[in-house]
């Protein structure tokens, strides 16, 4: 379409209008004046809410739990310490180690609600 003129593109779009109206109206005139007796049925889909899975054991165990928590414990204590000399890191949108024992305990928590 950019090798035409200006004008032609006018006459183009004038012309796919008129098309397009022309058929609308063909189809508005069809549906009005011959309606058909039959319709069309639509079945109604029942959904049945899946059950949820209920955990047979506990995804962490105390042991486990008590094994994360000390190491992120100690994490912190090491973090403290870095970020007083001015050293401590960034990652970003990275999840770094103490993100993912955080979400650990946050698991092991949820896990008895």
């Amino acid at each position: 379409m950019s090798h035409l003129s200006l004008a032609w593109q006018k006459r183009l779009l004038m012309v796919y209008c008129a098309i397009a109206i022309g058929i609308s109206a063909g189809v508005s005139y069809c549906s009005l004046v011959e309606p058909r007796e039959t319709g069309m049925t639509v079945t109604p889909i029942r959904i049945v809410p899946l059950p949820q899975p209920i955990p047979s054991a506990a995804l962490i165990s105390k042991e486990e739990y008590h094994r994360i928590h000390q190491w992120r414990l100690q994490l912190d204590s090491i973090n403290g310490v870095a970020s007083q000399f001015g050293k401590r890191p960034t990652h970003g949108d990275v999840w770094t180690l103490r993100d993912t024992l955080l979400y650990l305990e946050d698991l092991y928590h949820q896990q008895f609600k």
